[in-house]
């Protein structure tokens, strides 16, 4: 089952061919609304562009923090999962390099040995090959040098390639929050995130709506997704167990609480001040139609416009960066 990484956004992709009309036909044909292209032919300046750039760290080296531990050698750690959303305002996310495509044929250094000078383990490495470097390709990814190859004149190759590139920056962000989604899903009764169900509703809502970005925003299955634009929209998740705990503090009456109850709407509030539900009189401002979702158990959702208290005006859309990159 395809597994849902905890925030995905646009990255570099770099291509690395000696010939450069290879380069100039084959850079149109690919995807550019989830990916930047960099093109060289001379592989040694390549190597010296991708090893120049900021090694990410996973992000759960980022939102863990250590807590006071009682027990001898015993380590508690704390996720922040409400900060997985602020890299949004990071205006060079986009310049993060997720995957390398290299031809295997190059003047003075081989695309082997050119991966294996490449100082990020966590990028992906895909190897454009000849028919007769197919077991030279089959070796490496069996070593693990590699993770894919794609022979350059077979049948389709344009379209293995697109496939390939967009497997590899979703197992490079996959990569990087392994760690996060296992503590989000260390409790399977309170969260939608490995529920093949919902795994499928979240990856029909990426495809339908033309999402290029999303991060994880609550362990429930509550996510920000940004388009191309930089238009925002939420898909806020919750477990049938979850709306009837909410329900049971409060004890009111009247059409809006009596929906909440009958989970024919749930309550989707995000703020950048407080993690603290807001008062009843305020609810109406934050109440959106449910969807009943049967996976291994009853969860309830609602996916629409904006959702999140998000200042816009500090947020570089992947449109406006392409833009300002053209001129560049």
């Amino acid at each position: 089952m395809k597994k849902i990484p905890c925030y995905f956004f646009p990255s570099q992709v770099v291509l690395i061919d000696d010939d450069r009309t290879i380069l100039d036909n084959l850079v149109p044909c690919l995807d550019e609304d989830t990916s930047v292209h960099v093109t060289f032919q001379n592989p040694f300046k390549a190597l010296d562009y991708v090893n120049a750039q900021p090694k990410y760290q996973p992000s759960s080296d980022q939102l863990i923090e250590v807590t006071n531990s009682e027990e001898w050698q015993h380590i508690r750690l704390d996720f922040n999962i409400y900060d997985v959303h602020k890299r949004v305002y990071n205006p060079n996310r986009f310049k993060q390099i997720s995957t390398l495509v290299v031809d295997y044929h190059m003047p003075g250094i081989n695309g082997l040995e050119f991966c294996e000078k490449i100082t990020n383990s966590g990028v992906q490495r895909i190897l454009l090959t000849g028919d007769e470097d197919e077991h030279i390709a089959i070796e490496a990814f069996n070593q693990g040098l590699i993770h894919a190859y794609v022979k350059k004149h077979e049948f389709e190759a344009i379209k293995k390639l697109k496939k390939a590139i967009h497997d590899s920056q979703f197992n490079y962000f996959q990569n990087l929050s392994r760690l996060t989604m296992s503590a989000a899903t260390f409790d399977k009764s309170t969260t939608a995130l490995e529920d093949s169900c919902f795994v499928e509703l979240f990856f029909d809502l990426i495809k339908e709506n033309k999402i290029v970005e999303h991060y994880l925003h609550e362990t429930t299955g509550t996510f920000l997704f940004l388009n191309k634009k930089g238009e925002s929209s939420s898909l806020f998740t919750f477990t049938q167990d979850q709306l009837d705990l909410i329900s049971s503090f409060h004890d009111y009456s009247g059409p809006l609480f009596d929906s909440l109850k009958t989970y024919e709407q749930i309550l989707c509030f995000h703020s950048r001040e407080t993690v603290e539900i807001p008062s009843p009189s305020q609810w109406h401002q934050y109440v959106r139609p449910a969807q009943l979702l049967q996976g291994d158990q009853r969860y309830y959702y609602a996916y629409g416009a904006n959702g999140f208290d998000l200042d816009h005006s500090q947020i570089l859309s992947f449109e406006a960066y392409l833009t300002a990159r053209s001129y560049n």
